[in-house]
C-alpha cells in the first residue's frame, strides 16, 4: 500500500464521518419497558420489496438499502436477479468521496501516512476518553463498554469522533447486526451477469492532486476545525442510540430483512437538531462535501429520468431513508409527474 492510498483512505474516512449524519435520520428513543427485547432474525430472508417508478410502460425498480442488517441473514435475491436480467440501466446508490493522488510513494511515505492516520484518530496530547469526556458521559460509555466490549481497550485511546464509530461497530456486532456489504456485493455480481446492462455510477468524487505534505495539512485542518463541544455532543448522540435505541435498530433490521415496510415505518425516527450535522456544517470541508452531495444526487436524478425515458426496465439503489424523505429523490420524481408506487 502506498502512502497516497493511506492518505486517501484517511481523508475519505474523515469526511464520511462528517457527511453521513447530514443526510440520514437517526433512530428514535424507545423505553425498554414498552417492548420485549428484540432477537435479530437469521436464515434465508426475502429482503425488502422494491419501489416502483413508472413513465408509461417504462419502469424503474428501486432497491431500498439499509444499515445495519442481520449478520446471519441469507438474502433471497431472486426478484432483484430477475429485474437486473431484464434491465437496460443500473443506477448505483449516490455517494461522495475525495481521491488524493500524488507522484510520491515508497516505504518512507507509507510510514508517514500510517503515522498520520494514527495521529488524526487520537487526541492531540494522546489523552484517553476518560480525560476528555465529562464524568457523566464517560460513565455512560464505560457502562456500555462493560456490557458489550469489555476487552477492547483500544477504543478508549481514540478521539471521540473515531471512538464513536468503534463503539457503534462493537455494540451492533454483539447484537447480531452487520454492515450491508454482502448485499451490495451480491447486487454487483448479479448486475455483471447482464452483459448489455449499462451501469451508471452516481458517486461524486473530488480528485485532488496533492503532495503528501499538502494532503496531511488539509486533514489536520479538517480535524482542527471541529469544535470539541460538537464532537462530544455527536459522541453522546451515538451513545444514546446504543443505550436506548438498540432494540429499535434491531426491530427495523428485522422488518427490512423480512420485507415488511409498513412495520419498518412504524418504528419512528428521532426528530430535532443533530449535533453531527452541525459539526459537519462547521468543518473546513463543508463546502466541498455539500457540493459533492448535490452533484451525486443530481447524477442519480438525471440518470433515473433518462432511464425512464429510454428503457422499458431499469434498476436502481437508494438508501431507504432517502426513499422515505418528503423531499427525497423519489419525491422529486413524483413532483415531475412520474408515477410512484411504494410498497406496503
Amino acid at each position: 500500500m502506498t502512502e497516497p492510498t493511506v492518505l486517501r483512505r484517511t481523508l475519505v474516512a474523515l469526511v464520511s464521518l462528517l457527511a453521513l449524519p447530514a443526510r440520514l435520520p437517526a433512530q428514535t428513543e424507545l423505553q425498554e419497558a414498552e417492548l420485549p427485547e428484540v432477537i435479530v432474525v437469521t436464515g434465508r430472508l426475502p429482503g425488502p420489496p422494491l419501489w416502483r417508478v413508472s413513465n408509461g410502460d417504462n419502469v424503474l425498480w428501486i432497491f431500498p438499502s439499509f444499515a445495519p442488517v442481520p449478520k446471519r441473514m441469507e438474502w433471497d435475491s431472486t426478484r432483484v436477479e430477475r429485474v437486473l436480467a431484464e434491465s437496460g440501466v443500473y443506477l448505483t446508490q449516490p455517494s461522495v468521496g475525495i481521491s488524493v493522488s500524488s507522484t510520491s510513494n515508497g516505504l518512507k511515505n507509507l510510514r508517514d501516512g500510517m503515522r498520520l492516520n494514527e495521529e488524526l484518530s487520537h487526541m492531540p496530547n494522546r489523552e484517553r476518553l476518560q480525560e476528555v469526556l465529562s464524568p457523566e458521559l464517560y460513565g455512560r460509555y464505560a457502562a456500555l463498554k462493560s456490557r458489550y466490549f469489555p476487552r477492547n481497550d483500544d477504543i478508549d485511546e481514540l478521539r471521540p469522533l473515531f471512538a464513536m464509530q468503534g463503539m457503534r461497530d462493537e455494540v451492533q456486532k454483539e447484537a447480531g447486526l452487520a454492515p450491508p456489504n454482502a448485499i451490495f456485493e451480491q447486487i454487483e455480481r448479479l448486475a455483471r451477469k447482464n452483459r448489455k446492462l449499462q451501469r451508471i455510477d452516481t458517486s461524486a468524487v473530488r480528485k485532488l492532486e496533492l503532495e503528501p505534505d499538502e494532503a496531511a495539512a488539509r486533514m489536520r485542518a479538517l480535524m482542527n476545525s471541529l469544535p470539541p463541544d460538537n464532537e462530544h455532543a455527536c459522541f453522546e448522540l451515538e451513545l444514546s442510540r446504543m443505550e436506548t435505541d438498540l432494540d429499535a435498530i434491531k426491530r427495523r433490521a428485522n422488518e427490512w430483512a423480512n420485507g415488511r415496510i409498513g412495520e419498518f415505518r412504524a418504528v419512528a425516527l428521532r426528530t430535532g437538531e443533530n449535533p453531527c450535522s452541525a459539526m459537519f456544517l462547521i468543518s473546513s470541508e463543508r463546502d466541498v462535501m455539500q457540493e459533492l452531495s448535490r452533484e451525486s444526487q443530481q447524477k442519480w436524478l438525471s440518470g433515473a429520468e433518462d432511464a425512464l425515458t429510454r428503457h422499458r426496465t431499469s434498476f436502481a439503489v437508494l438508501d431507504i431513508g432517502e426513499l422515505l424523505m418528503e423531499d427525497g429523490l423519489v419525491s422529486q420524481l413524483a413532483q415531475k409527474g412520474y408515477s410512484v408506487r411504494e410498497p406496503d
